[in-house]
């Protein structure tokens, strides 16, 4: 959090590690570090671009090739205005894209992607003065998803689904409703 919270700020130190400061509703649940971060961002947020950078339509394939792309836009991106809260957000679904591509074995390992995409929501929650982006509301599903609250993933994809106005966004929808329902045997439109 420090971390993200510094490349955002005018001075880049990393200053104290903020603990949650309420473990509600998980530990990975950015609402718990939203205190933290406006501390260390200082103040209320600043009207920034509210541009959505629609990182996933990019993602719909997640091959490496996909994944270096984004992140080299994204951190182009990051490097000319760190307090883009939009910027964030879609860098969080980068990060859970990334996290979805890892092997569900017992050798598979997401948690290095959860605080670095709770840092960002946290921040880009901080920073947003209007309301979140598509692929921030994306990004929050994959953390639930990922974080084992397939309920809580569930009911905020039933929410977002009206938003859903590209092939895309429908792209996503099916793939999340497939990974946290587990059910293999629905009915898929292949075209």
């Amino acid at each position: 959090m420090a971390e993200v919270v510094a490349m955002a700020s005018s001075d880049r130190r990393v200053g104290p590690r903020p603990a949650p400061s309420e473990v509600r509703p998980h530990l990975r649940a950015p609402e718990g570090y939203m205190a933290g971060a406006a501390a260390l961002l200082g103040g209320t947020p600043t009207p920034t671009e509210s541009a959505d950078h629609n990182a996933r339509a990019a993602l719909v394939i997640v091959s490496r090739q996909t994944l270096l792309a984004e992140n080299t836009r994204l951190s182009a991106l990051l490097a000319v205005d760190p307090r883009s809260a939009s910027t964030q957000e879609s860098a969080a679904l980068l990060l859970g894209a990334f996290a979805l591509r890892e092997t569900t074995g017992i050798f598979g390992d997401v948690r290095p992607a959860l605080p670095r995409m709770t840092a960002r929501l946290a921040a880009a929650h901080v920073l947003r003065w209007r309301t979140d982006t598509v692929d921030c509301a994306l990004a929050r599903i994959v953390l639930e998803v990922l974080a084992g609250h397939q309920r809580e993933a569930l009911t905020r994809l039933d929410r977002l689904a009206p938003r859903f106005a590209t092939a895309a966004d429908r792209a996503w929808d099916r793939a999340l409703r497939l990974r946290i329902t587990g059910n293999w045997r629905a009915p898929l439109d292949v075209a």
